[in-house]
């Protein structure tokens, strides 16, 4: 089991939501706007996504992730609709910190 801290950034995107945190499609946690959370990752996990209601963001690679690093969820401004009803992927980017 690796400890990870992960990050939402503040953003104008479900700024009243919580994103749920969902690894290799067991759901581990959730993170409010602009707050963090430390997560439990089993050693062979894979995939790390953020979804809400039927969304979700793109998937993220576990691979690399040691003890201790911190994984950020940052939303971006974008003007398709698509993205923000979820059905396209929604405004997050997600990047190891």
């Amino acid at each position: 089991m690796r400890k990870t801290n992960v990050v939402r950034k503040s953003g104008f995107f479900a700024i009243f939501r919580s994103l749920k945190l969902v690894v290799d499609e067991n759901h581990c946690s959730s993170i409010k706007n602009g707050k963090s959370v430390e997560i439990q990752i089993p050693s062979d996990a894979c995939i790390l996504v953020g979804c809400m209601d039927w969304g979700k963001t793109h998937s993220f690679s576990l691979d690399g992730i040691e003890d201790g690093e911190t994984i950020m969820f940052k939303p971006y401004l974008t003007v398709n609709l698509l993205r923000y009803l979820g059905i396209l992927e929604l405004p997050f980017r997600i990047s190891k910190q």
